[in-house]
């Protein structure tokens, strides 16, 4: 009963590391798609606006330092943007790498308790079979 329902919690775990890996192969592969589109819309920043309710907790100087910081790395994001299509394939390849990997783990983790669970009924069954074991005598 304990060996079915450790490989049932295991085969539980593995169907939610595989759910969070499609997921995110799913939004990854979306995003990387989609951020061609947006290399060209990277000037927008600076018609950024610090939102009025936000205006209350910062200075004036850390929202033209963030403002600053942003034009500076502008270069750099468009040729990330339009870099980005291009690595979709070999986040595909990680992601299902990285899901490999964990799926091994569990089914060791799997195999790990089946062991310990054996180890622990043998004992048991070895004193039951065997009452002059425990006393000495033949």
């Amino acid at each position: 009963m304990f060996y079915v329902l450790s490989w049932s919690i295991v085969l539980v775990l593995l169907a939610f590391w595989s759910f969070a890996a499609w997921a995110l192969h799913a939004v990854t592969l979306w995003s990387a798609s989609n951020a061609g589109a947006l290399a060209g819309h990277a000037k927008a920043i600076e018609e950024l606006q610090m939102p009025v309710w936000l205006t209350a907790w910062f200075p004036a100087e850390w929202a033209s330092a963030f403002k600053s910081l942003a034009m500076a790395m502008l270069p750099w994001v468009e040729s990330a943007l339009t870099h980005a299509p291009a690595l979709g394939s070999g986040l595909s390849i990680a992601i299902w790498v990285l899901w490999g990997a964990g799926a091994a783990l569990l089914l060791l983790l799997g195999a790990a308790l089946h062991a310990v669970l054996a180890m622990l009924r043998r004992p048991a069954r070895l004193a039951l079979s065997a009452p002059h074991a425990r006393t000495g005598a033949l």
